[in-house]
């Protein structure tokens, strides 16, 4: 789980380092003011698309400019389940991101974040996109869906169950063998040489014979009271 966990951020990551790659700075407060009708719009647009869609995981890419009043969308990508926002749209800040605020206000870099909120369950990491002079004008970010690792998970626990139930299906098979050989047959011997104890009592070969066979079933059951009375 933490390994699929892992791999899937590095490839959030990877996605938002990539559309921060292709974004040009100087073009940011464009887009933002002529959304798809500036200049170098779609084609940026498809850039983005092609990384989306070749970073296994990644179902959401956007780029965003932090202001204090919250996120203004430059670039959202469409997804299968979910329409993008409009260029300009204002998008509030998540709680799962309140304590990076006073960084991603600086233009700092945060760590990838779990939250559960406006996607679904995701991990989202942020690429800071840098001017020539080094000043953050926005941020790349990418979002791998989590929802996946719940049927990892399911699907582990019903392997294991079922590699379980094998090993306890053998084991009762086993036991029924083990007690049908040490317990069923020597209880069904005993009670049939002590019939013949009863049919023969006037016989003394014959008894001499049964207790030699009672003895051969070499029964040890560790109670003194038994063994006695095997004796």
């Amino acid at each position: 789980y933490e390994n699929e966990k892992k791999n899937y951020t590095e490839n959030a990551k990877s996605a938002a380092s990539f559309a921060a790659d292709v974004i040009d700075p100087e073009r940011v407060d464009v887009y933002l003011r002529e959304g798809r009708e500036a200049a170098g719009y779609e084609e940026t647009e498809a850039l983005l698309y092609h990384i989306r869609d070749n970073t296994p995981g990644v179902e959401y890419l956007y780029v965003v400019k932090i202001r204090q009043d919250g996120c203004y969308v430059i670039f959202d990508l469409e997804a299968e389940d979910e329409a993008a926002f409009a260029v300009g749209e204002k998008i509030e800040f998540e709680e799962a991101f309140q304590e990076y605020l006073p960084v991603l206000f600086d233009g700092g870099e945060i760590p990838p974040i779990e939250s559960n909120d406006i996607s679904g369950w995701v991990m989202t990491a942020y690429e800071p996109v840098r001017s020539a002079e080094g000043k953050t004008v926005c941020y790349a970010a990418a979002d791998v869906s989590l929802r996946h690792l719940t049927v990892f998970v399911r699907d582990f626990f019903v392997k294991m169950l079922l590699v379980f139930s094998g090993f306890l299906f053998l084991i009762l098979c086993c036991g029924m063998w083990a007690s049908r050989y040490f317990l069923a047959y020597p209880i069904g011997s005993m009670t049939v040489l002590a019939n013949d104890f009863i049919r023969e009592s006037d016989d003394q070969k014959a008894l001499d014979q049964k207790v030699q066979s009672l003895k051969a079933l070499k029964i040890c059951t560790g109670d003194e009271e038994i063994g006695r009375a095997h004796v």
